[in-house]
């Protein structure tokens, strides 16, 4: 009894060195691709990062998608709007788009809101407009800036319109998708 009892005893132990080793290995390949996933995210550039937030932000159905549509402005400061534009025009393989960046309404200090042509709006914005083609269900990410001068723009919000057309004409029939609106906020 004694010597099955011993064999038993070494039996049961090699079992748990075994399984032990097979945990330990486990442990340690986990480890490590956690460590290459943060040595992949350090590689990525901004406009990666920028990428995959903006896929995240924006749903796979939506014609025009803009990933923040708020920007504090400074003196001398440059903001890009992202804008993602999905061509799902099913009648043309490839479709020319104009978009278009316009003035709004502009609120003052006060909360006075003021339409074009009521207030001077020196904001640069670049482009106003440009066109662009795009194949049928593919989206392409469009940056419009927008810069502040040095001195000549009144502290406030500036709503800036946002008009995409089919075709590069601005006929208010071949408007694309509702006008987007862009907040610039000067202090």
């Amino acid at each position: 009894m004694d010597k099955k009892s011993a064999i038993q005893l070494s039996v049961n132990f090699l079992v748990i060195i075994i399984i032990s080793m097979v945990v330990f290995t486990f442990g340690i390949s986990f480890i490590y691709n956690i460590m290459r996933g943060a040595e992949s995210l350090k590689d990525m550039t901004l406009g990666d990062i920028d990428q995959r937030i903006s896929e995240l932000m924006c749903g796979t159905n939506e014609k025009i998608c803009i990933e923040k549509d708020t920007f504090y402005l400074e003196p001398k400061d440059l903001k890009i709007f992202t804008i993602k534009i999905l061509n799902i025009e099913p009648s043309v393989e490839k479709l020319e788009f104009l978009i278009s960046v316009k003035n709004g309404s502009y609120i003052d200090s006060d909360n006075n809101i003021l339409e074009p042509g009521e207030y001077t709006n020196n904001i640069i914005v670049m482009p106003e407009s440009r066109v662009e083609e795009i194949r049928q269900n593919e989206a392409k990410h469009i940056g419009v800036g927008f810069q502040l001068p040095k001195t000549g723009v009144e502290p406030g919000t500036y709503i800036f319109n946002l008009k995409v057309y089919k075709g590069s004409n601005e006929f208010e029939e071949n408007l694309y998708d509702r006008i987007h609106k862009l907040y610039i906020k000067v202090k």
